[in-house]
């Protein structure tokens, strides 16, 4: 969803005021696409964001079709195998098709699947200001090359701002990870296992991408906790 949404920001799809009609399911073909609580109210999509609604986050994704939401999970750097000093991380995997439901489970999170270290570089680069983050494991000295512009500045600093409101918010899902003095911004993400091509509906992946201080952020954290008990 923070990649969805900073893609609907972006692309000028919607602004965090813009009102979106979640009450309704999203339907493709056999498929049902629900909120896990449902708000029963039309939300904005800074409320879409921090209620973490699937429906509102699959609505942006139709919005701006399989050719501007692939553009940009390109320039965010989640379609190739990334590249490091240690070797190259295992590949995204992706769908064969970008159609209807696709569209709707990737926006979130489902459907794709990429290393830890690709999604938290892919995160940094929409909190550094827009410009792409290419992690490394070694002091750089010298000239940095220029670097690629993933969003915008002001959709950077947009984006920190709904991190940040998903933890101070009261109706934020990060709530907990307010830290005094951090001034720390994040979204909390549940996931299925996935295992021999389906998915364990009783074992999930619970993660939390946080970063800090998000008034000007230097630090951008991915924790992930595999079938928590």
């Amino acid at each position: 969803k923070t990649i969805t949404v900073a893609m609907a920001l972006d692309e000028g799809l919607a602004t965090s005021a813009t009102i979106l009609d979640v009450r309704e399911p999203l339907v493709a073909g056999r498929f049902t696409i629900t909120d896990l609580h449902p708000a029963g109210r039309p939300l904005s999509v800074e409320e879409i964001f921090t209620h973490s609604s699937n429906v509102g986050a699959g609505m942006l994704a139709l919005q701006a079709g399989p050719e501007r939401f692939k553009a940009f999970l390109k320039r965010a750097g989640l379609l190739e195998p990334l590249q490091t000093e240690i070797g190259t991380l295992g590949a995204p995997q992706l769908p064969d098709r970008f159609e209807r439901i696709e569209l709707i489970t990737m926006s979130y999170g489902h459907g794709i699947a990429v290393a830890p270290l690709q999604f938290a570089a892919a995160a940094a680069s929409i909190f550094n200001g827009g410009k792409r983050v290419e992690p490394t494991f070694v002091r750089l000295h010298g000239e940095k090359a220029k670097s690629e512009t993933v969003t915008t500045d002001i959709t950077s600093r947009e984006m920190a701002r709904l991190f940040r409101l998903n933890v101070m918010g009261a109706a934020g899902t990060g709530k907990r990870a307010d830290v005094p003095g951090y001034r720390v911004g994040g979204k909390t993400g549940t996931a299925e296992r996935a295992d021999k091509g389906r998915y364990r509906e009783k074992a999930v992946i619970s993660s939390f991408l946080g970063a800090f201080p998000m008034d000007a952020p230097q630090y951008v954290t991915f924790i992930a906790l595999f079938e928590p008990k």
